[in-house]
């Protein structure tokens, strides 16, 4: 493997590996090529010895990421970037190819998503784990529950 394709294969799986909260940069742009070279070397570790530990599902849904970030790319060529959108969806199956193919705990697989934070319009990026998305629907949850039990228990003094 020459040090071009070997690049692109490093600069693939660490793109976000540390992504914060509130500092994410998501991919502006990925060269089709690039990644056609980094998918085929992956397809073929798939069915090595190196990952023999992985399931056939997981290799699946390996192969299914690497097909839709392919098919974004596909379409940015023609509209010559990814749009946000794609670009968080991009980032997102990059990190269920970095859980499974590093063997992570999925509670730790970054997620990001775009909200646009109460009383404004403007649309930012949030990347969390997802056990934060998790504590965090789990919070939202017990304050509608307080709110909701506090106006009943007003209701019956």
């Amino acid at each position: 493997m020459n040090s071009k394709q070997t690049l692109a294969v490093v600069a693939f799986f660490s793109l976000m590996g540390s992504a914060i909260a509130s500092d994410v940069v998501l991919p502006v742009a990925m060269d089709k090529a690039d990644f056609e070279v980094t998918k085929a070397h992956l397809t073929q570790q798939l069915d090595s010895d190196r990952y023999s530990a992985i399931s056939a599902q997981d290799k699946q849904t390996v192969m299914d990421a690497l097909n839709r970030i392919d098919a974004r790319l596909g379409k940015a060529a023609a509209q010559g970037q990814l749009d946000e959108q794609d670009r968080v969806d991009t980032f997102n199956d990059q990190e269920i190819i970095n859980t499974i193919t590093s063997h992570a705990a999925e509670a730790s697989r970054m997620i990001c998503d775009r909200e646009a934070p109460t009383g404004s319009h403007r649309v930012e990026v949030l990347c969390m784990t997802l056990a934060a998305w998790m504590e965090r629907e789990r919070d939202g949850q017990e304050a509608m529950r307080r709110i909701d039990y506090n106006k009943t228990a007003q209701k019956i003094d």
